[in-house]
């Protein structure tokens, strides 16, 4: 039986997703190989400052991987929706009968597929737009908007040394400051990610959180903005309220 044109789409997806999921993975990798091979920095070896410079352009390889990956999954999902709009979906989610709206279908699609990040494991996100459409995002220091974020933060002041490293590697962070306060993206955003905002509940009195930040952080944009943030849990995060809905 021949597959509808949806079908191989959502396939295509599957296998973009799949293929994405390694290299986040790999690269997972290669950032704690760096980190660990940052000691080596001052060493007079010729050998550790040729490996350093191997493993640190293969991080940023991998960095332009995940993004140019992300891009593709966005490019198919634009085509998606365009092909269900003219041709119908005889998928067996286009069932006949009450349905939501493409918002509300695609959280729910991207909640179950990122699922839960286990401990020490980075953060995974997407950003849902009212249309469905979805745009894959990751925490780290190799995304394209961790060094304006981090310059940011440094001007804005609060925290210093690791601790500002750390907040400026937030999906969060990097959507406020150097895309929604920056006016690359609308007022409104919402994120889904695969764990709670940091510095809530059970590390709510940790300093210098998402949580406890991007209040203020919206605030310093001077730009009316509303960073909406669903949990694995379907918890709903407001900012700059900032606080669970339900």
């Amino acid at each position: 039986m021949t597959s509808s044109p949806a079908a191989t789409l959502r396939a295509v997806l599957a296998l973009v997703d799949r293929t994405r999921e390694v290299a986040c993975e790999g690269l997972d990798r290669l950032d704690e190989a760096v980190e660990s091979l940052g000691a080596l920095a001052g060493s007079n070896q010729p050998e550790a400052h040729t490996a350093l410079d191997c493993f640190s352009r293969a991080q940023q390889g991998g960095g332009e991987l995940v993004g140019r990956l992300s891009a593709l999954r966005a490019a198919v999902e634009g085509v998606l929706g365009r092909v269900v709009a003219l041709l119908g979906d005889a998928s067996p989610t286009s069932a006949p009968g009450p349905v939501d709206g493409p918002y509300q279908v695609a959280i729910a699609a991207v909640r179950q597929r990122i699922g839960r990040t286990p401990p020490g494991a980075r953060t995974r996100g997407v950003w849902v737009r009212s249309d469905g459409s979805v745009e894959e995002l990751q925490s780290g220091e190799a995304t394209p908007w961790f060094e304006e974020t981090y310059q940011r933060l440094r001007v804005l002041g609060g925290p210093q040394g690791r601790a500002l490293t750390r907040l400026a590697t937030h999906i969060e962070v990097q959507m406020v400051l150097a895309r929604m306060g920056t006016g690359q993206v609308g007022g409104e955003v919402t994120l889904v990610l695969s764990r709670p905002p940091c510095g809530t509940p059970p590390d709510a009195a940790q300093p210098f959180t998402c949580d406890s930040q991007l209040s203020n952080l919206i605030r310093s944009t001077g730009r009316a903005l509303k960073l909406t943030v669903i949990d694995p849990d379907g918890k709903v995060w407001s900012y700059p309220r900032g606080r669970a809905e339900r």
